[in-house]
């Protein structure tokens, strides 16, 4: 199976083995992008996985619940939703006869084109749907047709299509991107520094990026840019290392389990707190904690 494939489909609760996926599934794979189509209606389990790609999921038969963190949102039908890298998200309840189409986008592919096209590195999508208009079909369609079809030169054009979504997915999507107005001045070195306290002392808690944003007295776009220029991550990855490096330091101590490590951390999640913990440091909590202890947890 493709690696990125793989890694789209790794980090939690899937519906079927990965070796069954092509049997669900219609998969057209790019170099950096890859499109996933149901063959037919679908089941998909309740729970929640996380990837390194970003993710835009598009529901073709009715309105789909979704966990997304902590929250639960309602994706409507024929809508774009997207998620971003290693951000867990998945069914909120079990769900019957589901028809859907995703696009998982390698993040090093999303991060060069928002370099070239916007002038910014990094990029948050706000978690929250436009329509599927008519120009994103089309060159979706135009993709799924040419991987099928194989013509002569077809890995150049499906390069050149990934650039055009890729491009019209940061144009449209709510994210990070957008221009501040100029002349508006703030302390922001001030302001950043007041929000990552409030991370740091809250990092188990429940809050809102709007939340977050008020504590800067910046608004969530702007705070966005400007936490990631000071910091050179975005708030979401930020937190996250925050949450590993406190879960880390309940491991070196024996008084707690590792479910109750992840729960004190903030992670709701035992598979996405094992799957980012061995991103973040080449271990799996238990192997982690072995390897201090010398026993198995």
């Amino acid at each position: 199976m493709d690696p990125f494939i793989k890694q789209c489909c790794d980090g939690g609760v899937f519906p079927y083995p990965l070796e069954e996926i092509r049997s669900e599934l219609e998969i057209c794979v790019g170099v950096q992008m890859t499109v996933f189509l149901t063959k037919q209606g679908i089941n998909l389990p309740e729970g929640t996985h996380s990837h390194n790609s970003y993710e835009f999921v598009v529901p073709l038969s009715g309105p789909v619940p979704t966990r997304m963190d902590r929250f639960r949102i309602l994706i409507n039908q024929d809508e774009i939703v997207p998620f971003n890298s290693e951000q867990d998200h998945g069914s909120a309840c079990p769900l019957s006869d589901l028809h859907l189409l995703a696009v998982n986008i390698e993040s090093e592919f999303i991060k060069e084109v928002s370099r070239s096209a916007f002038g910014v590195d990094g990029v948050w999508f706000c978690n929250e749907g436009i329509p599927f208009n008519q120009t994103l079909q089309n060159l979706i369609h135009l993709f799924v047709t040419e991987f099928k079809q194989r013509q002569a030169g077809h890995g150049f054009i499906l390069q050149s299509l990934s650039y055009q979504i890729a491009v019209l997915l940061l144009r449209q999507l709510k994210s990070n991107l957008p221009l501040y107005p100029a002349g508006r001045q703030y302390n922001e070195k001030e302001n950043i520094n007041r929000a990552i306290s409030f991370l740091r002392e809250l990092y188990n808690k429940n809050y809102s990026l709007e939340q977050l944003a008020g504590v800067a007295n910046l608004s969530p776009y702007h705070f966005i840019r400007v936490f990631k220029a000071q910091t050179g991550m975005t708030p979401y990855e930020y937190l996250l290392t925050i949450k590993l490096e406190k879960a880390r330091e309940l491991l070196d101590r024996q008084d707690t389990t590792i479910t109750e490590v992840c729960l004190a951390c903030g992670f709701n999640n035992l598979s996405h707190f094992s799957t980012v913990f061995k991103r973040k440091f080449g271990i799996s909590p238990s192997g982690y904690r072995k390897t201090i202890w010398g026993t198995k947890q």
